[in-house]
């Protein structure tokens, strides 16, 4: 499905990092690819079912869609949003679907394409699969996930504390 090409620049995507040439080629024989038109979404904030997405090429935002002030009910709050609010801009190595992923809950967010693109879709059941079946392969791609969650609220902290200081808060 892959050329060793592929396989050698895949493998340097930040939830791989580590793992050999062999074990990443693991996800890419269950994955699936997908392409994508600027403005086509590929996740939307409520979807149930949960994959790993990693993207090969593009450019991709994570969105709160506008709220259309109808309140929805998020972590037992109601959620108003009168505005959609840019979370993150996702590019060629970066992956998304981490949360539902794990937790199992519908999506937080929406992802959508800014720009054509390609990405390879894991789903749940493959990822499962490939890390119950290695051990060293599971902690080392549980460990790339957390920084890259670490890694983006620091990011969000950093925003959210500018944020503040130019609001004078």
């Amino acid at each position: 499905m892959f050329d060793d090409e592929t396989l050698r620049t895949r493998a340097n995507v930040a939830v791989f990092k580590g793992l050999t040439p062999d074990e990443v080629k693991l996800f890419y024989d269950t994955s699936q690819r997908v392409t994508f038109n600027k403005a086509d979404t590929v996740i939307e904030k409520g979807q149930t079912g949960s994959a790993l997405y990693i993207i090969l090429k593009g450019q991709f935002e994570v969105d709160l869609p506008l709220g259309v002030y109808v309140p929805q009910q998020v972590g037992g709050q109601v959620e108003r949003r009168t505005s959609k609010v840019q979370l993150n801009t996702l590019k060629e190595g970066d992956c998304f679907g981490e949360y539902s992923l794990i937790d199992q809950q519908p999506a937080s967010a929406s992802v959508i394409a800014t720009q054509p693109g390609e990405i390879i879709q894991v789903t749940k059941a493959a990822f499962d699969a490939i890390l119950q079946a290695n051990d060293r392969v599971a902690k080392t791609v549980y460990y790339n996930i957390l920084r890259i969650l670490i890694e983006r609220l620091r990011k969000l902290n950093t925003d959210y504390n500018l944020f503040l200081l130019n609001y004078g808060v």
